[in-house]
C-alpha cells in the first residue's frame, strides 16, 4: 500500500506558471495607456466641451473598465500575473472593435466627427490609436495563457452586441451644421431651402 500524498502536493498537482518579470511591465504599460485614454476622453468632454456620441460612450466605457481592472490589480499580489492581462483583454478588444467601426464610418463619409486633442486627427481616430496600443500591451502580457484567445472572442462579441444595439446619432439642424462639430454626426445634407 502506498502512502497518501501530502496535502500540499495533492491540492496542487500542477505547479502554476511562474509569471515572467516582463508581464508586470506590460501590465503597467497597459495601465498607463488606459489611464491616459480615460484622461483624454474626459478632457474631450470636460476640457474641450465636446459631446460623446453613442459610439464614443461605448469606447469610453470599455477603456474605463480596463483601467479599473488594471489599477485594482496593481494593488494586489496579482500585479505581475498574466491573468490580469487576460481579464482586461476583452474590454480592450471590445473598445478597439467599436473604435475601428467608428473610424470606418468616418472614412466612408457616413459620419463627421470633431477634432481630437491638439487637432491630431479626429477624436475617434485618437481613440482607435490608444485602444490598439492598449490591446497590444494586454495581448503581449496575456500571450502565455492560451485562454487569451477566449478573451479576444469575448471582446469581439461584446463589440458586436454594442454595435447591434447602438442608438442612432441625432441629426443636427442646419444651424448646427454651420458650426464645427461638437459631437459625431451624420454628414451635412445638401443645402435645403430657407424656411419662411
Amino acid at each position: 500500500m502506498t502512502a497518501p500524498l501530502p496535502v500540499e502536493e495533492a491540492s496542487h498537482p500542477v505547479a502554476p506558471l511562474e509569471p515572467p518579470k516582463s508581464v508586470l511591465l506590460w501590465n503597467v504599460l497597459a495601465l498607463l495607456v488606459a489611464l491616459a485614454a480615460v484622461g483624454g476622453t474626459l478632457w474631450l468632454s470636460l476640457g474641450m466641451g465636446l459631446k460623446a456620441c453613442p459610439l464614443c460612450y461605448y469606447q469610453r466605457s470599455f477603456v474605463m473598465g480596463a483601467a479599473a481592472v488594471l489599477l485594482l490589480a496593481q494593488l494586489t499580489e496579482l500585479r505581475g500575473s498574466a491573468a490580469v492581462s487576460v481579464l482586461a483583454l476583452p474590454l480592450a478588444v471590445a473598445g478597439l472593435g467599436i473604435a475601428g467601426f467608428h473610424v470606418s464610418r468616418e472614412l466612408a463619409g457616413a459620419m463627421e466627427c470633431p477634432g481630437g486633442i491638439l487637432d491630431l486627427g479626429t477624436a475617434p481616430k485618437q481613440s482607435l490609436a490608444v485602444q490598439a496600443l492598449l490591446a497590444l500591451f494586454l495581448l503581449i502580457g496575456a500571450i502565455r495563457r492560451p485562454v487569451f484567445v477566449v478573451g479576444i472572442v469575448v471582446g469581439g462579441l461584446l463589440a458586436y452586441a454594442c454595435l447591434q444595439s447602438v442608438a442612432p446619432t441625432p441629426k443636427p439642424t442646419l444651424e448646427e451644421y454651420a458650426k464645427p462639430p461638437v459631437i459625431c454626426r451624420p454628414p451635412k445634407p445638401p443645402e435645403a431651402p430657407a424656411a419662411p
